[in-house]
């Protein structure tokens, strides 16, 4: 009825918040509570006949486990399937009217499949993409809708953050997008840019991520025209005059739209020059993750979308933050390895039941006791047997499988240190793996070492690191359906804009993840995951220009004995053999505690 009542023939759910972000706080669930899918993306069509669910391969399986029968599963990718929007266009689907909530999708889309073609394509087939300014969702939420958290904001010290939120902004306002002449100011919405800018972190806001639920205007014009609009009850008065001296006032969260309005008809009550009709064509700059509604707010005319200076200058990190994600990888590969020992020991020798949740839990446990430990920095993924073939399967307490002796099990899990964001994947066998599982395993590993040992041309993107990554896959004819992503200090795992397989060019100071992977549906999963830093390569000829590598900051074992060695070549197995080596020499220093003789024992093995 509610469709009906809208004047829409379908309504669109999005996974994500009015920020786009990854992943949203538990008020912004949408897509969870009209479905019962608990993945980081998808998107639903509903009308008053059918029910779609429109998924990538990293959540096909979970999907169609998750979802009643009223639900039919796309998956996008498998079998030419598209995604939605194509889906309506090229299967002539009874869709006139096309109803969603335009603080959920891009701008310039009009269709939210990040595509600024796809909206016209939709027109094009007489597919209407209606704005409705009331959210259908949150209407049939009600009041069981969770609130959001008024956990107060706080300040991320320098000795972690490793440069000024003063500098930050210079460094900033001197970009070429910023020409006072050009542009008016800069709006930002996606979270971890305001959090990175301003130095300033939030626990609770956002599950695992320190983030905080606001919009941050910087005018060009006047370095006493900045606005953050957020729940003021989330500000303390210390954080308030830090901001002061930042010449950043703080306004209620929902004001936002308002300002922007303010912005469009050429009006300000803060900024002098925006008091008269922006006659000169000046434009208000933006991220390309902004929303539809800031579209429709300022007006397209007056809003320019670019690739995130922000995002840019974050992705290169500073000399404090390597120095602090180096040390926070190795108290947690400390953790890492007693952990590792319980499991062997609990498992393999005392043959002992340890489900996935336990297994897991028992990780957070030892990470708990590190120094400067925040939490975790996403749900754990913790899958043994078929669930290890669910890129992101997460176990729940008492309703998970036990870890299965003859097969794999794939714990992908990471904490928030204050000085560093960890992302780690290892693959572990407690019995003996079938040649099958070790050629694929060897494969997977063959993958991680040609990223890892890889030396590069400066200017090289990811879509050729994507081919050696993948290489030793293809020779057996197997693949994997996710990317390689990048990692944060203290904020999210997943930043950017560099990755496998992006076409950002790698420079010194970016941080990704290698980790490359197979899934063998219904049966088992590998995936071995490393975080690498780019650095420079001394040179070999002046001439040939500057060249790049990468630096490995994971110190966590990978287990020989899962290995086919036959495959591996020299190379390849003197590879394995340092890394194993340098964990041994990295982490045996730290293993001093009484309780750590399990530890040392299972690490001087391997």
């Amino acid at each position: 009825m509610l469709i009906s009542d809208s004047k829409v023939d379908a309504y669109v759910v999005p996974s994500e918040d009015e920020h786009l972000s990854e992943t949203p706080a538990d008020s912004e669930h949408r897509l969870a509570f009209i479905t019962g899918f608990t993945g980081s993306a998808g998107t639903a069509v509903i009308t008053n006949e059918d029910n779609w669910l429109y998924v990538d391969s990293r959540y096909w399986i979970q999907a169609s486990r998750q979802v009643s029968s009223s639900w039919k599963v796309k998956r996008v990718g498998k079998d030419g399937q598209k995604n939605w929007a194509e889906d309506l266009i090229e299967n002539a689907m009874p869709v006139l009217r096309l109803g969603i909530d335009p603080k959920l999708i891009t701008a310039g889309s009009s269709a939210g499949a990040h595509s600024a073609s796809v909206g016209s394509l939709l027109e094009a087939s007489n597919i209407h993409v209606i704005p409705l300014s009331e959210n259908l969702v949150d209407r049939v939420w009600g009041d069981s809708r969770p609130a959001r958290s008024k956990g107060l904001i706080g300040i991320h010290p320098f000795k972690f953050a490793g440069k000024s939120s003063v500098s930050k902004l210079q460094e900033l306002l001197s970009s070429k997008y910023l020409e006072p002449s050009k542009t008016i100011g800069l709006l930002v919405s996606s979270l971890d840019e305001i959090a990175w800018l301003l130095n300033l972190r939030c626990e609770g806001d956002v599950k695992h991520l320190p983030v905080f639920y606001s919009y941050l205007w910087i005018s060009t014009s006047s370095d006493t025209s900045r606005t953050l609009f957020v729940d003021p009850s989330k500000v303390s008065e210390p954080v308030r005059e830090y901001l002061r001296k930042l010449n950043v006032v703080v306004k209620p969260y929902e004001q936002v739209w308002a300002f922007l309005k303010w912005i469009k008809a050429g009006l300000s009550p803060r900024v002098e020059d925006l008091k008269e009709k922006n006659d000169d064509k000046r434009k208000v700059v933006t991220g390309l993750s902004v929303s539809w509604e800031v579209e429709l707010s300022i007006g397209k005319e007056n809003l320019q979308t670019i690739l995130s200076p922000i995002k840019e200058a974050r992705a290169i990190k500073n000399p404090i933050e390597i120095q602090g994600l180096k040390a926070a990888y190795l108290r947690d590969g400390r953790a890492s390895i007693r952990w590792m020992a319980e499991m062997d020991r609990s498992i393999r020798k005392e043959k002992k039941a340890v489900d996935e949740w336990e297994a897991a839990d028992l990780l957070t446990t030892f990470r708990s006791k590190e120094k400067y430990f925040k939490g975790l920095a996403y749900d754990n993924i913790s899958g043994s047997g078929p669930n290890g073939a669910l890129p992101h399967y997460s176990p729940e307490k008492r309703a998970c499988r036990v870890i299965d002796r003859d097969t794999f099990y794939v714990n992908d899990s990471g904490a928030q240190y204050l000085d560093g964001t960890i992302d780690t994947t290892r693959t572990f066998h407690f019995g003996t793996p079938t040649q099958e599982m070790r050629r694929a395993f060897t494969r997977v590993l063959q993958g991680h070492i040609a990223v890892a040992n890889s030396i590069f041309p400066e200017g090289t993107t990811g879509v050729p690191m994507n081919i050696l990554a993948r290489g030793p896959l293809w020779k057996d004819h197997l693949d994997f359906g996710h990317g390689m992503v990048y990692i944060g200090s203290y904020l999210a795992v997943h930043e950017g804009p560099q990755g496998i397989p992006t076409s950002y060019p790698f420079k010194p100071g970016h941080i990704i993840s290698d980790e490359p992977g197979y899934y063998k549906e219904g049966h088992w999963g590998i995936r071995i995951e490393s975080v690498i830093l780019c650095v420079e390569q001394p040179s070999k000829a002046a001439h040939e220009g500057t060249w790049l590598g990468w630096d490995l900051i994971t110190r966590v074992p990978i287990l020989p004995s899962l290995v086919d060695k036959s495959l591996l070549s020299l190379a390849e197995k003197q590879w394995l053999k340092n890394h194993n080596e340098l964990c041994k020499k990295d982490l045996m220093p730290l293993l001093t505690d009484e309780g750590d003789g399990l530890a040392r024992k299972f690490l001087g093995k391997i």
